[in-house]
């Protein structure tokens, strides 16, 4: 958990997520399947952390907690050796750090590298400087200009007939995720998204009347993120907006709320 000046912020871990709900072009269950097939008959839904060793440094401002291990699904030999860094700083601040080195027979491509923040039944509304209003990818962004925006987290997904992917905005600096007497904030460049439905749900769903809101949010903040292509009735995406298995290394900030300016001071020295 996280807490900071007695408010608990997070009461679950911070989990590496490798996955999203299939979109069209990654394939349609019971139809032609591509690489949403191989992305679930290699498991990578259920990839997980396994620590081997951990390390604690202690300094006069800081600690730093560092977890050596592998990300890896229950079975098939692939997976990450993987380093998670977490240096917590006196004034509540954390920086969280993922690097990961890919063995074994892995899939060619992945769905989206990042991490996964289950959040309180409070945190209801997401304002973020990043590209928006609306969602955007990789390779679907020219319509969504640079900018500071605010939504009520209900309202930030699509729901597709056929629920599928959806929310995700690109070149983000800081989202605050807030609610009555709550606020966190995450700073650093990466995309984000933020569900009231569980991925399970918006994975399984076939239809949108079957997606379920929880009143607890989920919040995706994702180094890499695939492209969309348009295989749909065309190409993969451009070779610049795939996402092939690699190393990555991705830091970003937690911090609790301060609003708007705080976020801005973060973001200038990252």
């Amino acid at each position: 958990r996280y807490s900071v000046g007695g408010q608990e912020l997070i009461s679950s871990p911070v989990r590496p997520n490798f996955h999203r709900a299939p979109i069209d072009n990654d394939g349609i269950t019971g139809f032609d399947e591509r690489h949403a097939g191989e992305w679930k008959r290699r498991l990578v839904q259920d990839l997980r952390f396994g620590m081997h060793t951990q390390s604690v440094e202690q300094f006069d401002d800081r600690c730093v907690i560092r977890a050596v291990g592998k990300i890896l699904p229950q079975s098939h030999f692939w997976g990450f050796d993987a380093e998670l860094t977490y240096t917590i700083s006196a004034d509540g601040v954390v920086e969280i750090g993922m690097k990961g080195t890919p063995y074994g027979g892995y899939p060619g491509i992945l769905p989206r590298i990042g991490v996964s923040v289950c959040l309180p039944k409070e945190a209801v509304r997401a304002e973020w400087f990043g590209r928006g209003p609306g969602d955007s990818y990789s390779d679907r962004k020219h319509a969504s200009p640079v900018g500071l925006y605010g939504m009520d987290i209900a309202d930030m997904n699509f729901r597709y007939d056929v629920p599928q992917e959806t929310g995700n905005r690109e070149n983000t600096r800081f989202v605050r995720i807030t609610g009555e007497n709550y606020g966190i904030c995450a700073v650093g460049d990466f995309s984000f998204s933020c569900h009231d439905f569980t991925l399970d749900n918006l994975t399984s769903a076939r239809h949108r009347n079957e997606l379920r809101t929880t009143a607890e949010k989920y919040l995706y903040i994702d180094y890499r993120h695939r492209g969309l292509g348009s295989h749909s009735c065309g190409p993969e995406p451009e070779e610049m907006y795939e996402l092939r298995t690699g190393e990555f290394d991705f830091t970003f900030l937690l911090m609790p709320d301060s609003g708007n300016d705080a976020a801005f001071e973060r973001m200038k020295n990252i």
